[in-house]
């Protein structure tokens, strides 16, 4: 359901290239370490919110790998800092994500996925668009600010 087979495949394409870094920060992360990369940086799992704070500011993007999603908070918690989303369409996240505020990248398309990596990678201003109406998004939809998180991480 999470898509971490799909997010190692993305990690894979990436292992050589010096100039992207991943942060991955999650229950078991150490794991991440195994695969050799240099260019993988693993956090545990933390309810700080200063420190997830940190983790979505210190990102160009969040990249969602997962199958299944209802509503993820990790997504609002991501766009309230200003880090825009990559993640695989399905229902919550098609919810959130729109084609100004994020990337919806069909289920498995680890090829498409990259893609827009990439595209975020080389075109700065449309990844600073993104991060504005991502902010946006979360401050002109009322249902969305009443999530425990939102207010939370975007007030410390």
């Amino acid at each position: 359901r999470k898509g971490t087979h799909l997010l190692e495949k993305v990690l894979n394409k990436y292992k050589n290239d010096a100039k992207i870094q991943f942060l991955i920060v999650g229950n078991d992360s150490v794991k991440w370490r195994k695969l050799g990369y240099k260019n993988i940086y693993t956090f545990d799992f933390t309810e700080n919110i200063q420190e997830k704070k940190l983790f979505y500011c210190a990102s160009d993007c969040k990249i969602l790998t997962s199958i299944n999603e209802n509503f993820p908070n990790v997504i609002l918690e991501s766009m309230v800092c200003g880090t825009p989303v990559i993640a695989f369409e399905s229902s919550g996240v098609k919810e959130i994500i729109k084609n100004d505020n994020g990337i919806l990248v069909k289920k498995g398309g680890i090829k498409n996925m990259v893609e827009k990596i990439e595209k975020l990678q080389k075109n700065y201003s449309f990844l600073k668009r993104l991060s504005t109406n991502a902010i946006k998004t979360i401050k002109n939809n009322p249902p969305i600010q009443k999530s425990p998180l939102i207010p939370n991480v975007a007030s410390n």
